[in-house]
């Protein structure tokens, strides 16, 4: 792959990852549940991976490596926001079992 397409992708990952940074502190107050709230998160930046597979198809890479590394980027996204916000409601609800102990 050349340097330009490296870089092409590197930033889109980049973009993505701050996408969901901010998202996730948008939403980490949300009482909904934990796996509506990371749907919603990853929904939100979808767009943000578009650029990859775009400088990914102008070098020429197979479809199949492609679609192989946009889903393995989407898994490790899901997988991450979803212990975040999990973790984020977990801690809430033991603060608030902590406060009704007398």
């Amino acid at each position: 792959m050349s340097d330009k397409t490296m870089q092409a992708t590197q930033d889109a990952k980049v973009a993505y990852d701050r996408c969901l940074g901010e998202q996730l502190q948008a939403s980490i107050s949300s009482e909904a549940d934990s796996r509506a709230v990371a749907d919603g998160i990853l929904r939100a930046c979808e767009d943000r991976l578009a650029p990859i597979r775009t400088a990914l198809v102008a070098e020429k890479v197979p479809d199949g490596i492609i679609d192989r590394y946009m889903r393995q980027q989407r898994s490790r996204a899901a997988q991450a926001v979803l212990r975040e916000v999990m973790g984020a409601q977990a801690m809430r609800q033991a603060t608030r079992d902590a406060a009704k102990q007398p």
